[in-house]
């Protein structure tokens, strides 16, 4: 399935569906193969095991005399109470207490029952971590099949399965996605930002308003989860400013900068916005986590990997040919981080990009020949929050940012391939009254 190590952890950190293996993965970047392997050549085999230490999974159809379940279920000790089990934790608790023939000791899981019981009523409507599903933002929502959005898609636009055949045939003959070579382990999600940021400079617009906000953010009192102190935090806080002061200056003409200082400023802004986006202060892979209070901001673009700039760059340049028509328009035709009417009706929406009527969508993965649903329903979902087709949009459209590749459809071909049965103006005011709908049963269940 994978050409190198570097796609196996791409696969393992981006897709909900390699769970198992992002453990593995995470045990050999952490100790390496050979430390791996000599420990388990130095284990007995299990005939002569005074104990067997083993996974839920590895563990199904089997049975022991005496069952202990470990502390791997415990969720940390900060973690809100109001979290309810999650329906696939629930079916692993399941398998490794039916694997005991005489004595269980579940003192590792006894925390579960409680919360089952306490979040019985809540888990249609709620995540796991109790947030209602109404009030998750579209990419949220789409995570979940009984969201709001997720039920409304289902229902109305179902054949999403039409438009996946119809990306696959038009992307098969592509070339293949460059992508870092000299990195052992990219951090893809901080490359997509940054790719964003940069193709959005590139049509005379700055990164967007999640970038102030994040800004801000670090700046005010509001309490962060692994937040620095205060001293850091207004630390960060000038140098963010410094940061947008430098990119407005640039779009302006007023001081015109490099392509390679653009990259390091837009590779920064991107862990300013995850600060807003995600509410916590990441430490993981986080340039901004280092910092303390004397940091700058030309330490900061300083510490930005050279894998970086030459990744982004290798992306701009495929984006010269299939962008030069889109910075040709007027002003008002190029929109970046759109906004739409529907937006505050969920946890809010953005796009990356609408260009002429183009709503585009882009995607910087390095296996660029599949889609899933999702991604096919985001494009969907901003189309219908243009409730009052603010942005005239007539056709959608997926970039492929490491292939230097657009692949669009128009409005009524997206819509038809769909399986749409009635006009996109009448189904834009279905969906408002949904959406509504679901705040109010989520507000009056609150009170």
């Amino acid at each position: 399935m994978f050409s190198s190590w570097g796609e196996v952890q791409e696969y393992a950190e981006q897709d909900s569906a390699a769970a198992e293996l992002k453990a593995i993965v995470e045990l050999v970047d952490a100790y390496g193969p050979q430390q791996i392997i000599a420990a388990v050549q130095r284990m007995v085999d299990e005939d002569r095991a005074r104990v067997v230490v083993s996974t839920v999974h590895k563990a199904k159809g089997r049975e022991w005399r005496r069952v202990r379940i470990g502390d791997g279920f415990t969720p940390p000790a900060d973690e809100p109470r109001a979290r309810g089990v999650h329906p696939a934790e629930a079916r692993l608790i399941y398998v490794a207490v039916t694997r005991a023939r005489e004595v269980l000791d579940i003192s590792g899981i006894r925390w579960a029952e409680a919360r089952i019981r306490q979040n019985r009523r809540t888990s249609v409507t709620s995540t796991p971590e109790g947030v209602p599903l109404a009030a998750l933002p579209l990419t949220g929502q789409l995570q979940y099949p009984r969201s709001p959005m997720s039920t409304f898609l289902s229902r109305h636009l179902p054949r999403t399965e039409r438009v996946v055949g119809s990306y696959q045939h038009r992307s098969r003959d592509l070339p293949p996605a460059v992508q870092p070579m000299d990195e052992r382990r990219p951090d893809y999600a901080a490359l997509g930002h940054t790719v964003d940021y940069r193709l959005r400079l590139s049509l005379g617009r700055s990164p967007g308003s999640a970038v102030l906000a994040g800004v801000q953010l670090l700046g005010s009192t509001y309490p962060l989860e692994g937040s620095p102190p205060p001293e850091v935090r207004a630390a960060l806080h000038a140098a963010g400013t410094r940061l947008l002061a430098a990119l407005h200056a640039h779009l302006k003409g007023a001081s015109r900068l490099g392509e390679q200082e653009l990259t390091r400023l837009c590779h920064v802004a991107g862990f300013c916005e995850a600060v807003y986006r995600n509410g916590v202060f990441s430490r993981r892979r986080n340039l901004l986590a280092h910092a303390d209070a004397h940091i700058t901001l030309d330490q900061l673009t300083a510490a930005v990997p050279v894998y970086v700039l030459d990744d982004i760059a290798e992306q701009m340049e495929l984006a010269d040919r299939p962008f030069a028509p889109f910075r040709r328009l007027p002003d008002e035709q190029r929109v970046c981080g759109p906004v739409f009417t529907g937006s505050s009706d969920l946890g809010g929406a953005d796009a990356d990009f609408i260009v002429g009527g183009l709503l585009i969508d882009c995607k910087a993965t390095t296996r660029p020949h599949t889609i899933n649903r999702p991604a096919v329903q985001q494009l969907a979902g901003y189309l219908l929050l243009d409730y009052d087709n603010t942005y005239a949009i007539d056709r959608v459209g997926l970039y492929l940012s490491r292939q230097g590749a657009l692949l669009t459809w128009s409005v009524p071909e997206f819509h038809t391939a769909l399986g749409a049965r009635v006009p996109l103006p009448r189904l834009r005011a279905l969906l408002r009254d949904h959406l509504r709908q679901a705040q109010r049963s989520a507000s009056s269940k609150e009170a």
